[in-house]
């Protein structure tokens, strides 16, 4: 169905059926997905990582020295 919104990234639609037929939906655009991942620091600053665009999708840290 044209108009719902969908997320390409975590394969999502905004829709719910319920048992007697009744149709609900969150009407949108398909969100494709393409991010580019941040580090904010303490004050909110905002620094992108020098990644391409992509679907990145569960993000996780590993420990690193700074020194």
């Amino acid at each position: 169905m044209d108009g719902v919104f969908m997320s390409v990234t975590g394969g999502m639609a905004a829709y719910s059926l319920s048992a007697n037929g009744d149709l609900i939906y969150a009407s949108g655009a398909v969100e494709g997905g393409e991010r580019i991942p941040v580090w904010v620091d303490r004050d909110g600053t905002a620094k992108p990582f020098a990644l391409p665009r992509r679907s990145y999708l569960h993000p996780r840290l590993s420990p690193f020295s700074l020194g």
